[in-house]
């Protein structure tokens, strides 16, 4: 079973994609801040983080998991989910995916959701 650690500062947002991922059979562990998820990641614990990337802590962004977790696991693919589009979408985009592997804008259907991991954790 893969583990996946998520990421966001929204219980809704934790409670709804923890629902579904587990629903796909994999181990979900949650965190409401970039603070709380660096003290849960170790190398090798995790097949794959999603982090929100905009979150109210504005000095603890997606941005910043994503490196640590890169830093500490090269290879642990980094997904992240944002709606905080408040510059231009495409510029925005580039600039997340120089820490992630993948983006997501939030709104994405299920089906989307879990081909994206899916594919990730392959």
């Amino acid at each position: 079973m893969k583990r996946i650690l998520l990421v966001d500062d929204s219980q809704y947002t934790l409670a709804t994609l923890s629902d579904m991922l587990s629903k796909a059979d994999f181990l979900v562990k949650t965190c409401t801040s970039v603070e709380e998820a660096v003290k849960e990641f170790a190398p090798n614990k995790f097949d794959l983080v999603i982090t929100d990337i905009v979150m109210k802590n504005l000095d603890q962004d997606g941005t910043k998991l994503a490196q640590h977790v890169k830093l500490k696991q090269a290879n642990c693919p980094v997904l992240a989910i944002t709606s905080g589009l408040e510059f231009d979408k495409d510029t925005y985009i580039k600039y997340v995916n120089k820490f992630v592997d993948e983006t997501l804008i939030k709104g994405f259907t299920k089906e989307v959701f879990l081909a994206t991991i899916n594919r990730l954790v392959a």
